[in-house]
């Protein structure tokens, strides 16, 4: 430490500051440390403790998704994805998984709300809140992105136990480009700090045309935002749409 200081008196002399406008009255010749100390001090104290990680683990489709985490569900065209993931939902709200579901549908228009029976679904079901922008113009994406990250910023706890479903997420994505990282990333950590105000998120994807419905369309971004991802795929059997989801990509559970 005292060399350090001897090399910092070598070259601390009149001719440097004054040539730059600067007076050594006004700079201390040895290092601010008790300046330095204190801000470090009080970086310390942003700093995890045992009492925050007091979380509850929860697991809410077997162990491949849990609460407080972030989904991506992803698969080609017509499989099933809203139909899967509104069953999903309406399991939680019945088994008392969750207490709210937001449903952000930027994707369908009202007649495929009306074949799906949404009508009749949001009557016996309260505490599911659906959104679609053909029902009501101010529903837009980005408008509702806004509010969900004003209530976020507000209260970090505003989402407990309230299910988010983003579908699809290339809804919030309209003007950007989807396979590139700079236009992505931003819009996944707007998920992230939804998903830090206490939500459960599920976001909808697409599949790309050359996987075969096994890899997501896209950025990487989407995925290296996320706790996990599921590829869904589906077939009749019986007159019943039959539907298989598995492992893309699993931070916490077992899988």
């Amino acid at each position: 430490m005292n060399e350090a200081l001897e090399f910092y008196d070598k070259y601390l002399d009149d001719a440097y500051f004054y040539d730059n406008g600067l007076s050594l009255i006004d700079i201390p010749s040895k290092p601010a440390n008790n300046i330095e100390n204190s801000m470090l001090q009080d970086m310390y104290k942003l700093q995890v403790t045992p009492e925050d990680i007091q979380v509850e683990i929860e697991f809410i489709l077997g162990q491949l998704m849990m609460k407080n985490n972030t989904t991506m569900i992803f698969s080609r065209a017509g499989q099933g994805k809203s139909m899967f993931v509104l069953a999903l939902c309406l399991q939680l709200l019945k088994n008392k998984v969750m207490e709210e579901v937001i449903y952000l549908d930027m994707d369908n228009p009202l007649v495929s709300l009306k074949m799906r029976n949404i009508d009749s679904i949001i009557n016996r079901e309260p505490k599911l809140h659906y959104f679609n922008p053909a029902a009501n113009k101010n529903c837009t994406p980005s408008n509702m992105m806004e509010m969900l990250l004003q209530m976020a910023k507000g209260d970090p706890k505003v989402f407990k136990n309230k299910l988010i479903v983003f579908d699809s997420i290339r809804n919030f994505a309209l003007g950007k480009d989807s396979s590139k990282d700079r236009d992505i990333g931003p819009l996944m950590q707007k998920i992230q700090e939804i998903r830090e105000a206490n939500a459960t998120v599920i976001f909808l994807h697409h599949a790309s045309r050359e996987s075969d419905g096994k890899a997501f369309k896209g950025s990487s971004s989407f995925e290296d935002a996320i706790d996990s991802s599921l590829v869904l795929s589906s077939k009749k059997i019986d007159g019943k749409l039959v539907v298989t989801v598995s492992n893309d990509k699993n931070r916490n559970a077992p899988g």
